[in-house]
């Protein structure tokens, strides 16, 4: 906030929140935490070649073979042959 301050720029903020806000099903909102949550539980998945574990407790996304897949907390997905 201190950055719109002082270059007297909040209309560029208003402008973006009022596009984007809202939009639950075009746009995943998350906090600072939520987002460094996700990417340490992305960090954390274990793959070999037919499978993938989600050690976490946070269900992740990822294609998959070309599908969209949610790999959830605590389970391990078999795939390809």
């Amino acid at each position: 906030s201190h950055d719109f301050e002082r270059a007297n720029c909040w209309n560029i903020l208003e402008d973006f929140t009022e596009k984007y806000g809202n939009r639950e099903s075009d746009f995943w909102y998350a906090s600072v935490e939520d987002i460094f949550a996700y990417a340490d539980a992305v960090k954390q998945l274990k793959i070999t070649d037919n499978t993938v574990e989600n050690p976490t407790s946070i269900p992740l996304y990822s294609k998959i073979d070309g599908k969209e897949t949610v790999i959830a907390p605590k389970t391990v997905l078999n795939f390809g042959t």
